[in-house]
């Protein structure tokens, strides 16, 4: 256990780049680019708001807000969960050219959405503005609250992205039991574009191709692991 953690940290090189690989790709090709990433979730809690609230009037005073901070929340926990699944899966074009510590793929995708997490509590910020809600000495909670949440999902991804190695169809479920498609898109867009998907190299049994199929970034990916494992 003790060699492990040593090698995880030992690539932690290869654990920024997962991390900057995968957030450059997402919505590069959009008009509105990065943007998106305080768009999308917005523009999501703003309609169910919308639509739940004002709408069909549920709810008390507070409910409103309670509501804000839940999807955030849920949107975190589900993304996380949904990306970390396949992160394994999708890097075999990697795994099979150099030695790496599969852990950090799920860690690298739950760091990824740590980073999306941060606009959502922008949003949620947004909305204690529009509400004139100041939530006090309870803030000081937040990067506590923050901390446990993230050491929960990073163990909860790895035993999902190891379970998806084996029974893929855990995937699908997770797909289903999330139910936003349009941001199963999205994750799905940034994955094949930035750490090591290739659909046209993969093969029957789901095993990547050639190294030289794989896009550019995978490619760098593997060569600061090859660098790291020649320099240990």
């Amino acid at each position: 256990m003790k060699k492990y953690t040593r090698e995880l940290y030992q690539r932690k090189d290869l654990l920024l780049c997962l991390v900057t690989s995968a957030l450059k790709e997402q919505h590069k090709n959009s008009f509105l680019g990065y943007l998106w990433w305080l768009l999308d979730p917005l523009l999501g809690v703003v309609i169910y708001y919308f639509i739940v609230v004002v709408v069909f009037h549920r709810g008390g005073e507070d409910y409103g807000m309670s509501l804000v901070i839940g999807m955030m929340v849920w949107r975190w926990l589900s993304s996380t969960l949904s990306s970390a699944a396949k992160s394994i899966v999708i890097q075999a074009g990697i795994i099979t050219q150099v030695y790496l510590p599969k852990l950090i793929f799920p860690i690298g995708a739950t760091l990824t959405h740590l980073f999306h997490f941060g606009f959502g509590l922008l949003i949620i910020a947004i909305f204690l503005v529009s509400f004139r809600i100041f939530p006090g000495m309870a803030l000081l909670w937040l990067p506590y609250i923050t901390l446990i949440q993230l050491l929960f999902l990073m163990a909860l991804a790895s035993v999902i992205a190891y379970i998806c190695v084996f029974a893929r169809d855990l995937d699908e479920l997770l797909r289903l039991a999330d139910g936003q498609q349009a941001e199963h898109h999205g994750i799905d867009q940034a994955e094949d574009g930035s750490v090591g998907a290739n659909p046209e190299g993969e093969g029957e049994d789901g095993h990547g191709g050639e190294a030289g199929a794989l896009p550019e970034s995978a490619q760098s990916i593997a060569e600061v692991g090859k660098h790291r494992r020649l320099t240990d």
